[in-house]
């Protein structure tokens, strides 16, 4: 995950788990590794207790600590003398009084595990034995809509402007209203490390943003909806047909299409290619999308939403890439090729807005791809003509 550890652990590999077990001779580790903070394990048991049933049993307990995330405080937990009944345990950080709400609204709507017991130190939620729903899944028509109608039912979701969850009532076309940060330059933040890596490969960061606000922030759909805020594959599982959501602390009102450009953004990360989902799979997946916010659905108003997630593209990626970096993880040379492209996606979107061509364009390849394109062939940079595509282009061939 990018933001903190998950509520629910996806399979993290055996060399990887460390298993805590709780005894009258205090808490051990079963396998062989550096010291472990006991401090988390007896809390993790401590807050076995709020679960029903289970008072008193925390010294016959078995929690797996799971490697996932920064914090490394979530732990599967089973008992012998319970069983069928196994949860996840997550410590709580005092930054994160908002996700127990957030989790609750969301349990109650079938988005996210169901929330068992809560205090201000720790959340207990059911255990999902699930897997996250990968760009080979997209091949399956079944499971874009799976998708596509979980991402609808959880933008309906109503929220308030201050950043709270709203029990009840209905969202409008809109969602919920209000005034959150979402200029390219927001994106960044102060992140000092990003700055000198894009300084590195020869980009102008603060300018760069700058001009991506004066060109294309104006264009960004303002009205707000209830988003995930860190909605990649990874913070996702799959179950028989059914998603849940996980990792929950970035929660808040956004445009819509943020989640939507972090999702497809990362699909096709995880693509063995590096490959963006093609045109038919993302309409497929806008159409069942609106249907079920209650939203127009037409192929006007499908192309009008893809094209929405192409215009956020560059801001989900500099916050994808602050994250990746704050968390060791944005050393790789796919984002050093998505931030030596900022400049030649900023160039292809602000002639897509007058350019029904290159419009139609970034709608079919993706902004990243005809980014590509450009930083490749830099003399096409000024030109008013599409990109003409290379036979030997990494980007042709089939899509998922």
């Amino acid at each position: 995950t990018t933001r903190g550890a998950p509520l629910i652990s996806r399979g993290v590999p055996r060399h990887k788990e460390r298993f805590v077990k709780a005894s009258a001779m205090g808490i051990s580790e079963s396998i062989a590794g550096p010291p472990a903070d006991q401090t988390a394990p007896r809390a993790a048991l401590e807050a076995a207790n709020m679960i029903p049933g289970w008072y008193g049993l925390a010294g016959e307990a078995h929690i797996q600590r799971t490697d996932s995330g920064q914090s490394q405080c979530v732990f599967k937990l089973t008992c012998p003398k319970k069983p069928g009944e196994v949860y996840s345990i997550r410590l709580l950080r005092p930054d994160d009084h908002r996700l127990i709400a957030f989790s609750r609204t969301l349990a109650e709507a079938g988005l996210t595990p169901q929330v068992v017991a809560a205090s201000n130190t720790a959340i207990v939620q059911n255990w999902i034995d699930g897997v996250p729903p990968t760009a080979f899944r997209w091949r399956s028509r079944k499971a874009v809509d799976n998708l596509a109608r979980f991402m609808g039912r959880l933008h309906k979701v109503p929220c308030d402007s201050d950043d709270q969850p709203r029990r009840g009532g209905a969202a409008g076309r809109g969602g919920a209203t209000g005034r959150v940060k979402t200029s390219f330059s927001d994106a960044i933040g102060g992140d000092s490390e990003l700055h000198d890596k894009c300084r590195r490969l020869g980009i102008d960061l603060d300018a760069e943003t700058s001009k991506m606000d004066r060109d294309l922030g104006k264009h960004l759909r303002k009205d707000m909806v209830l988003t995930h805020g860190d909605m990649h594959s990874g913070n996702l599982l799959e179950r028989k047909g059914r998603v849940w959501a996980v990792d929950l602390e970035a929660v808040g009102p956004r445009p819509r299409e943020c989640d939507l450009a972090s999702l497809f953004m990362s699909l096709s990360g995880e693509h063995v290619f590096q490959r963006y989902p093609s045109v038919s799979t993302r309409r497929r997946f806008a159409r069942r999308y609106l249907q079920e916010c209650g939203l127009p659905c037409e192929s006007g108003d499908v192309d009008d939403l893809l094209f929405g997630v192409e215009l956020h593209w560059p801001k989900e990626m500099l916050q994808s890439s602050s994250t990746k970096l704050m968390t060791g993880r944005g050393s790789g040379s796919v984002s050093d090729n998505m931030l030596a492209c900022l400049p030649s996606a900023r160039v292809a979107l602000v002639k897509s807005l007058s350019c029904p061509e290159t419009r139609s364009q970034v709608m079919h390849e993706g902004v990243v791809a005809v980014a590509r394109e450009l930083h490749a062939h830099s003399s096409h940079h000024h030109s008013g003509m599409r990109i003409k595509k290379q036979k030997t282009s990494g980007w042709g061939g089939p899509r998922i």
